[in-house]
């Protein structure tokens, strides 16, 4: 019954452990040995500890007495004397008994949701600054004061359970600038909003956009006007929030105003929308993936990567796609060219595709050398992005053919190509001249002497993909 009392007494804030199991008659026999640090293990059945009292009880009370002569009290008055985002300052006194032997104190901090050691550092002071903590977390502080061995300690000082003090979330634009037809379907607007230590729940986040004639931020009430908030699954302390207008009008355009605020502190951002400028067409027809490979400088043995079949082996048993040895340097600038053109970040936004993915969804961000794996699980979505907003540019002409052709003009037809409103034809003539383009709304054109030809079906949602003639020897191919 008063066993605890008992060994508390012993021990007295000291933790003998070390002595106890150094000078053990039997260290096999060692179910008593929490003893030797006042405390009583009652996980162990009771027969054990009897065993390993009646063999070491003799010197364990000698390492009692050791304790009490030479090794210190627990360190007194532990306080916390400044708090920052993820650091905190923490101050004690020394030991009452023994002071004086103390060589340095072992500090330990304990995260309590994660049942695991958040921090370790040994100091010679009297205070230590503790880093590395994750907002409204919940610790202890645990301290040990060490005399001029370390089979000479106290027990440990434990604090009070404390939370650490969360943070204002932090609001990031997906894009600053963001350009729309007028009369398009949809536009998206995303924010990506970092740093929430509390629950998400709590979270309050608004969208507003600027009076033009007042200059301030108003609450926007338009029924087009729709917000939502997409979770990482990912990242647990990020999320994104959505602005979706539809039949976008005049009045859309303009700055808008992302913000999150929690008990901590409040963030925003501004973007802007505005429509998108009359597309102006290159002086030049857009190069093939292959083409592009080869401005981009992709090594030769890697441009099966590109699609350039001439480079991969006739004897390769076709068992599936081939990665050509050595080449993942390359991935990226491969991944560039394919993605020339592309623009569905509001598709991929709307669909929740993950920040590190959306360089598969948008020319603008930064190609990679690798796809995070967590991309994968997203790979029919973008798709689905992809294919959406293909449908709504032309399709590809057929039957381009030459009607006629001289050595200063060429007569070309070709059929109708579905969503096109006009037709771009680009020629030149070898030796590599410069290219001239003309543009029409006919199925037909003259154009001057040529060898080489590329016409395209465009709209302003884009051009379709390319067709191609080019005279050799004689024949156009």
């Amino acid at each position: 019954m008063y066993l605890n009392d008992i060994i508390q007494c012993l021990a007295d804030g000291r933790d003998n452990t070390g002595c106890c199991e150094k000078t053990a008659a039997d260290p096999d026999e060692s179910a008593c040995f929490d003893m030797c640090k006042g405390e009583v293990n009652n996980l162990l059945p009771w027969p054990k500890i009897q065993a390993c009292l009646t063999i070491n009880i003799q010197r364990m009370f000698k390492c009692y007495e050791d304790g009490h002569d030479r090794s210190p009290s627990p360190p007194r008055n532990i306080n916390i004397i400044e708090r920052k985002e993820k650091e905190i300052k923490v101050q004690w006194n020394a030991p009452s008994v023994n002071g004086r032997t103390v060589g340095k104190y072992l500090v330990t901090v304990f995260n309590v949701d994660a049942k695991q050691i958040a921090f370790f550092r040994e100091t010679r002071q009297e205070e230590i600054s503790i880093t590395g903590l994750i907002p409204n977390a919940v610790y202890e502080v645990r301290i040990v004061a060490i005399g001029k061995t370390h089979n000479h300690k106290s027990q440990a000082l434990i604090s009070q359970q404390f939370t650490n003090s969360g943070t204002a979330p932090k609001v990031i634009p997906y894009n600053d600038d963001v350009y729309i037809q007028l009369k398009a379907d949809s536009i998206v607007l995303a924010c990506r909003t970092q740093n929430v230590t509390n629950n998400l729940e709590h979270v309050q986040v608004e969208w507003r956009k600027k009076n033009k004639r007042t200059k301030n931020f108003d609450v926007i009430h338009d029924k087009r006007y729709t917000v939502n908030i997409h979770k990482s699954k990912e990242r647990n302390y990020e999320f994104t929030t959505i602005l979706t207008i539809k039949d976008i009008t005049p009045y859309d355009f303009g700055i808008f105003r992302c913000s999150a605020s929690n008990e901590y502190g409040s963030s925003s951002s501004e973007l802007r929308l505005s429509e998108a400028p009359a597309m102006v067409y290159s002086t030049s027809p857009p190069e093939t993936i292959v083409e592009c490979c080869q401005s981009m400088g992709v090594a030769k043995r890697c441009l099966p990567l590109c699609g350039q079949k001439e480079y991969i082996s006739d004897t390769t048993i076709n068992s599936g796609p081939q990665l050509p040895i050595n080449c993942t340097s390359e991935i990226s600038k491969v991944t560039e060219c394919a993605m020339v053109g592309v623009t569905d970040a509001s598709c991929c936004l709307a669909a929740n595709i993950p920040d590190v993915c959306m360089y598969l969804c948008d020319e603008r961000r930064k190609s990679l050398n690798y796809m995070p794996i967590v991309c994968y699980d997203y790979l029919e979505s973008i798709t689905v992005c992809r294919v959406t907003a293909d449908i709504k540019k032309p399709s590809q002409i057929s039957k381009l053919k030459v009607i006629s052709s001289t050595k200063d003009t060429t007569n070309l037809r070709w059929n109708i190509a579905s969503l096109a409103d006009s037709y771009l034809i680009y020629w030149r003539k070898s030796p590599r001249r410069e290219w001239q383009m003309k543009s029409t709304s006919s199925l037909g054109t003259k154009i001057a002497g040529a060898d080489e030809i590329v016409v395209m079906g465009v709209n302003n949602f884009g051009y379709s993909a390319p067709r191609r003639l080019t005279l050799q020897v004689n024949e156009w191919v």
